[in-house]
C-alpha cells in the first residue's frame, strides 16, 4: 500500500512539472521586422554619379516601331531620370500594401528583394532590387506599373536600371481600339 501511495504520488509530480492542466502559453505576435529598401538614396546616387562625369549620353527611343537616337545633354538625363524615379518607386508608409520576399541567387552572387502590391490601389505593382551578396551594393532594379490614364486608357510601365550604367522604360498605352508601345533606353556608362 504504501509503495502504492509513493508511486501515485510521484506520478503527480511528473505530470505537473510536466505543464498538464495548466495555463497555455500566451502567443506573442511575430514582430514586424520589413524595412522596406529605399531607392531614393541609390536614384539620388545615379543622378550625382552622371552629374560628376562627363560620360557621352545617348538615348535610343524606339515609338511604334519607328527608331530615333540621339544625344542627351546632363540636363536632359537629369529630368527624365527625376521624372522616371519620382514615379518608379514606393514609400516606407505604404509598406502595408506590400509583400516583401528575399531571394538568394547564388548564381548571379546576389539578393533579390521583391515587394509585390497585396493592394489594388498602388500604381507600383512589384519591385525587385538585386543587391550584390558581398557589399549589399545595388546591383539592378526592375518596376513594373500599371494605372489608368482617364476613363479607358491603360498604362503598363517596366522600368528597369542598371546601376551606374544605363536604364530603360518600356510602355505600352492601350485604350479602345488603340495600342502604342514605347522603348526607352538611356546609357550613360555601359559599354
Amino acid at each position: 500500500m504504501r509503495s502504492l501511495a509513493l508511486t501515485a504520488f510521484f506520478f503527480c509530480l511528473i505530470l505537473a512539472g510536466c505543464g498538464h492542466g495548466g495555463r497555455p502559453a500566451a502567443t506573442v505576435p511575430p514582430a514586424d521586422t520589413a524595412k522596406y529598401y529605399s531607392l531614393d538614396a541609390f536614384y539620388r546616387s545615379q543622378l550625382d554619379y552622371v552629374e560628376l562625369r562627363n560620360f557621352p549620353i545617348y538615348r535610343i527611343r524606339i515609338l511604334n516601331g519607328k527608331k530615333d537616337s540621339a544625344a542627351f545633354s546632363k540636363d536632359d538625363f537629369a529630368a527624365l531620370a527625376s521624372s522616371l524615379f519620382r514615379t518608379q518607386t514606393f514609400l516606407p508608409r505604404d509598406k502595408a500594401m506590400y509583400k516583401e520576399t528575399v531571394f538568394e541567387d547564388q548564381s548571379t552572387d546576389s539578393y533579390t528583394l521583391n515587394y509585390t502590391a497585396t493592394d489594388p490601389a498602388p500604381a507600383v505593382r512589384s519591385v525587385d532590387i538585386l543587391l550584390d551578396r558581398a557589399s549589399n551594393a545595388v546591383k539592378r532594379v526592375f518596376v513594373k506599373s500599371s494605372y489608368r490614364a482617364g476613363r479607358d486608357t491603360t498604362v503598363e510601365q517596366v522600368f528597369g536600371i542598371k546601376a551606374f550604367k544605363s536604364m530603360q522604360l518600356n510602355r505600352t498605352i492601350t485604350a479602345k481600339g488603340y495600342r502604342s508601345t514605347e522603348l526607352n533606353y538611356i546609357n550613360w556608362n555601359d559599354k
